[in-house]
């Protein structure tokens, strides 16, 4: 280890000291008068050894002379790696981050699906009047509305995620949504299990009384809302002023749709594989509010698809879709209409629990 500076030294003035890093404290060594070799030591604060030749450096000499050798037969530390340990401890790192990460996702994910939807409007909603009974008051001002949008509690087709169990059960999601709404379920999603075993009984009782579970056409739909629930049902056509009407009056409506031709993306192959069969398939959703641009749908088929916006057209080509690639369900440009009797020829307030038909039994 040389010194700071070769360069040529000034007579009578030493050059200056050499900083060393010291392992261990020791005793300044004893300053030899007589000899002029022996260099002098001492501890710094910082725990530097500052090393100094005693007496004039010698020119042509001692530029070449100054050199020190620290100590060094201290114990030194071990610089062997842990690879094992470091291991472990990366290893349980990224366990408690995945953790953690999937955690709040599910949280996250609650509060989402847990918030009601922006812009809900209140609607007294009217039960559809006895056959033979004088038609209830009108309920909506006229003209209509510019915009209605109904809290319709919602639940996917696979309320339990399992959706290779449920390719095909939207038609009793649909029942089940509708079934909430109209018996006044303040939930803004239905509880997974209790939606999950309603649509495991409404599939079960069509087995049972109908000898299979089979796709359903729109009048076949109504019978098992009528037989199961005794709700009553129309046909309605797909008419701008007659949703308009029906949601004014707080009553949703059904819709056999193709998938992909909804135009939601959040449908597995949607991009490249926009409405090719096996792809896109038979479907029903729940139209729960309109405005000028178009419709809000409750869809049960995807686990983004509560209260999401589609045009006007949109739904119209989603229903001629269905009907040109299932001709057995083709019923044209319509609309089912699901909703109770109204009990004593009287509005059922919005807050009021309407006496339906115990599940599965004829009223």
């Amino acid at each position: 280890m040389s010194a700071r500076s070769l360069a040529y030294p000034r007579a009578g003035i030493a050059l200056p000291g050499l900083v060393f890093p010291r392992v261990r404290t020791r005793r300044p060594a004893r300053r030899d008068a007589g000899n002029s070799s022996s260099p002098a030591r001492a501890v710094t604060a910082s725990g530097l050894v500052e090393v100094r030749y005693p007496g004039v450096p010698r020119v042509g000499r001692d530029a070449f002379r100054r050199i020190a050798v620290v100590d060094r037969r201290g114990p030194r530390r071990s610089h062997r790696v842990h690879w094992d340990g470091i291991a472990v401890v990366v290893t349980c790192a990224l366990l408690l981050g995945s953790g953690l990460g999937v955690t709040a996702r599910h949280y996250l994910n609650q509060f989402a699906e847990a918030a009601p939807l922006p812009g809900l409007t209140e609607v007294q909603a009217e039960p559809i009047p006895l056959p033979g009974s004088t038609p209830a008051p009108v309920p909506s001002p006229t003209p209509l509305p510019d915009r209605i949008l109904l809290q319709v509690p919602y639940t996917t087709q696979a309320p339990l995620g399992n959706w290779a169990q449920h390719q095909h059960t939207c038609e009793e999601a649909n029942m089940v949504m509708l079934a909430a709404y109209w018996q006044h379920d303040a939930s803004v999603v239905i509880d997974p299990g209790a939606a999950d075993a309603q649509i495991a009984a409404l599939v079960q009782w069509q087995v049972l009384h109908w000898g299979s579970k089979d796709d359903l056409t729109d009048h076949r739909l109504g019978e098992l809302a009528q037989q199961y629930y005794g709700f009553t049902y129309e046909v309605v056509p797909n008419d701008q002023q007659v949703i308009r009407a029906q949601l004014a009056a707080g009553r949703p409506l059904i819709a056999g749709v193709r998938t992909h031709a909804l135009g939601n993306a959040n449908y597995p192959g949607y991009g490249n594989h926009y409405e090719q069969p096996t792809w896109s398939v038979s479907h029903y959703v729940l139209v729960i509010g309109y405005d000028n641009d178009g419709v809000w749908l409750n869809d049960p088929g995807i686990t983004k698809g509560r209260g999401y916006h589609i045009a006007w057209a949109q739904l119209a080509h989603a229903i001629d879709s269905l009907d040109q690639q299932y001709p057995a369900l083709n019923e044209g440009q319509v609309l089912l209409l699901v909703a109770p009797h109204a009990m004593q020829n009287r509005p059922a307030p919005r807050g009021e629990h309407l006496e339906l038909a115990p599940p599965g039994q004829v009223p």
